[in-house]
């Protein structure tokens, strides 16, 4: 027996004697095998003990082959002297390892959970004239046919600047620190002294390309004087976020918007078992037809928010964590950023 040891020992350069590492692979071959019973687990231990037993030079002894001993089938005389021809033991492994990857991928999850949004930074939309007039434009006939669930009430309505994957309270203490220190900064430089930011929503549209397959409806931005100072604004914090790695740098380029109908909060194809249930997308084209000059406000720019992802706030709305002002008042009557 030791002289069969250190026989192994001495040809452990070549690969398919490695015993660690064929254990490993016969492991992985189990686990894949249909119906893991006695007979697999007895043919891979005649096919370990065959191998074991013909790297040493003794063939047909028994003593080798009761290496593995501990399993059912191994050692046996009649395994090594009257077993039929085998294929090369490799092929299984191959086989198993050109498995594994498209096994991985299909349990893999679309997007990781360590980076999934957890926060975005926000501008409110929000005032009773704002109020009045979208409620009265979202009860017109060209709406009546969209799912409930997929408009946005008036209370979330915002203008979104990005998202932030934020794991850790430290995560959100540095943000919160931005947003005070250097984005206040950027405010300060690009909202005239003492005049309130003022937009007004004019315009509906659609984010894809075909009006009757819609999943998003938004509202525009008016073109005006402060529709560039919001721009520039928006790009300087964005740009700020992104430099401190909270904030992925879109491919896509920054589109100033407001969303008022998704249907990633609507109802789900459920039709296809193996499939995920699909968004359901909605025709706009009537909308568009009817109220795509619709004007919204004009809506006075307050305050810029760090908020958590979901509806967690009272009647379904966003939970702010934090937020600046963007109000540049005057040098007399000071600065006033914290929430």
């Amino acid at each position: 027996m030791q002289r069969a040891a250190l026989t192994i020992k001495s040809q452990r350069q070549r690969p398919f004697i490695l015993m660690g590492n064929l254990m490993t692979r016969c492991t992985k071959i189990r686990a894949q095998t249909p119906g893991n019973g006695r007979a697999s687990r007895r043919d891979e231990n005649r096919t370990m003990a065959s191998m074991v037993t013909s790297s040493t030079g003794h063939q047909g002894q028994q003593g080798h082959g009761s290496c593995n001993s501990g399993a059912s089938g191994a050692g046996r005389p009649r395994d090594h002297a009257t077993s039929t021809p085998r294929s090369h033991p490799t092929s299984a492994i191959h086989a198993s390892s050109s498995a594994e990857p498209a096994q991985r991928r299909h349990q893999r999850p679309s997007i990781a959970p360590s980076t999934r949004p957890t926060h975005f930074l926000s501008i409110p939309i929000v005032s009773q004239t704002l109020h009045e007039a979208y409620s009265r434009l979202m009860s017109r006939p060209a709406f009546a046919h969209l799912d409930p669930l997929i408009v946005i009430p008036s209370a979330n309505l915002h203008l979104t600047l990005g998202v932030l994957h934020l794991p850790t309270s430290h995560a959100v203490d540095a943000v919160r620190q931005l947003l005070h220190g250097p984005c206040l900064a950027s405010i300060q430089q690009h909202v005239i002294a003492g005049t309130p930011l003022t937009v007004a929503l004019q315009g509906l549209d659609v984010m894809q390309q075909d009006a009757r397959n819609a999943h998003v409806l938004y509202a525009k931005i008016a073109k005006d004087a402060n529709n560039g100072i919001l721009a520039d604004l928006c790009h300087s914090v964005r740009e700020i976020m992104q430099q401190a790695a909270y904030m992925a740098d879109e491919r896509k380029p920054f589109k100033m918007h407001v969303t008022v109908a998704n249907t990633v909060y609507g109802n789900k194809d459920k039709t296809h078992p193996r499939r995920r249930p699909q968004r359901i997308p909605f025709d706009a084209s009537q909308i568009l037809d009817e109220h795509g000059d619709a004007t919204l406000g004009p809506v006075i720019l307050d305050r810029l928010h760090l908020m958590r992802m979901g509806r967690r706030g009272p009647s379904g709305t966003y939970q702010s964590v934090d937020s600046v002002s963007l109000i540049n008042k005057s040098p007399q009557d000071g600065h006033d950023g914290m929430k």
